[in-house]
């Protein structure tokens, strides 16, 4: 940040406590810790939106807006990865912008990320389809896991989790995705969103873990469940415990997303 914005009367007024947990109140509403990642988020997509507005950028007119707020010595490598990423302008041309050091980082990294967008629950019905933003992957290895939820809830005592460890486990399906016949599969700098389509999961209910994997780079596995016709509302945690749940019916297991599995 700006330290002249910092340290203005106003700010020191309105501080916020970034260590601050306040998870008993509200769910997700843990210590924020550090905030830059998600700013430096938001700005990545910000000035990759100004190629529909700008002809030919300039850099101190792109960035005289934020600069009260924000110091431009940290907004400059940030505004050069967005414009390199998103394919704006020739990306030696933002090479100035970063240190041979960093230039070289960002021609090497490799994002396999899932999007938030993702639904983490479909019903039977729905076409099961997940986004991913990719960079430098010319090839992503996908691995679909189907969950047998009632062994590992009893194992555990708890709900299923991203934590799942999955290495040792034998995929259900492997499927290798080649991305180097078109050029954003090829360029080592751009970032571009691809959508995987999952036909063979359509009308079934359950739980599957997708895990996918390019060069050494792994995001982190995506679950999503399927809830069957009359399970459109999941049930309450104290429903789903595991001593409630130890000797459930049928009909409570479904209600808590689980399936009994042979």
């Amino acid at each position: 940040m700006n330290l002249k914005y910092i340290n203005a009367p106003e700010q020191v007024r309105y501080s916020v406590d970034l260590n601050a947990n306040f998870s008993e109140a509200i769910t997700n509403a843990g210590p924020i810790h550090n905030d830059e990642p998600l700013v430096r988020d938001y700005f990545l997509h910000l000035f990759g939106k100004l190629n529909a507005r700008l002809g030919d950028i300039d850099v101190a007119d792109a960035l005289k807006k934020w600069t009260p707020y924000v110091r431009e010595t940290w907004l400059k490598p940030v505004f050069a990865e967005a414009m390199i990423t998103n394919g704006i302008g020739e990306s030696e041309r933002w090479a100035s912008l970063l240190s041979p050091t960093a230039f070289q980082a960002l021609k090497d990294r490799v994002d396999v990320e899932f999007l938030p967008v993702n639904p983490s629950f479909f019903q039977p019905a729905d076409d099961v389809n997940l986004g991913l933003t990719l960079k430098n992957v010319p090839k992503l290895i996908v691995k679909i896991y189907e969950i047998n939820t009632l062994a590992y809830f009893l194992a555990n005592q708890r709900q299923l989790n991203t934590d799942l460890q999955l290495d040792g486990l034998v995929a259900n399906r492997e499927i290798t995705h080649d991305f180097t016949a078109d050029d954003l599969g090829r360029n080592p700098f751009r970032r571009s969103v691809r959508t995987f389509k999952f036909p063979e999961l359509k009308g079934k209910r359950g739980a599957w873990s997708w895990n996918s994997s390019a060069a050494g780079n792994r995001a982190a596995p995506s679950f999503a469940r399927a809830s069957g016709p009359s399970s459109n509302k999941w049930a309450p945690p104290e429903t789903c415990s595991p001593s409630s749940m130890r000797h459930g019916s049928q009909s409570k297991m479904q209600q808590c997303g689980l399936t009994a599995e042979s």
